[in-house]
């Protein structure tokens, strides 16, 4: 008799990290996730409408899909279990990863994977965009992502931190 695996929620939240970390691992290797910055989620798929209630894991199904840091582990969530609707993926709804992350983790993985916005700037010259890009440059979250030049091997990396260091991204 087959045993039936655990939901996240009948796991403590570090082994719930681990789980999802192990997915999103097999998703990008599988190349079902592409690392994408600047999007929380996206469906490679022109024959799916996305309406912003539907539920997430029927319409991604085994397409591909573009992700970021927290929008892997949103879409992960989804596609082991939740229901999770397309909006609150799109819009990167933190809401969706409470009592599994801890917000400052998926802040910190978010910084390591979207390092083209310190390194390249948004074109703005102001002295407060400078500050902020200088302030975010000595994070040691972004310096991890600059180890990285690629935004694929960059996400595969900082999933693997998790699963490293016991459910937490420690860069």
């Amino acid at each position: 008799m087959a045993t039936k695996r655990k939901t996240l929620s009948q796991m403590d939240p570090k082994e719930a990290r681990k789980a999802i970390a192990r997915d999103v691992i097999s998703l990008l290797k599988s190349r079902r996730f592409i690392a994408s910055p600047g999007t929380y989620f996206a469906l490679n798929a022109s024959e799916v409408v996305l309406v912003g209630d539907d539920d997430l894991r029927d319409k991604v199904g085994r397409k591909r899909c573009d992700v970021c840091a927290i929008g892997a582990a949103i879409v992960a969530r989804a596609l082991r279990e939740d229901q999770i609707s397309v909006s609150q993926a799109s819009n990167g709804e933190l809401s969706t990863l409470s009592g599994i992350f801890e917000s400052q983790q998926l802040r910190e993985m978010e910084w390591a994977f979207e390092v083209e916005r310190y390194l390249e700037g948004d074109g703005c010259s102001c002295n407060m965009c400078q500050r902020e890009r200088k302030y975010h440059l000595k994070k040691k979250s972004v310096q991890f992502g600059m180890k990285f030049k690629k935004p694929g091997p960059r996400l595969l990396a900082i999933w693997e931190n998790v699963l490293k260091n016991d459910g937490e991204f420690v860069p």
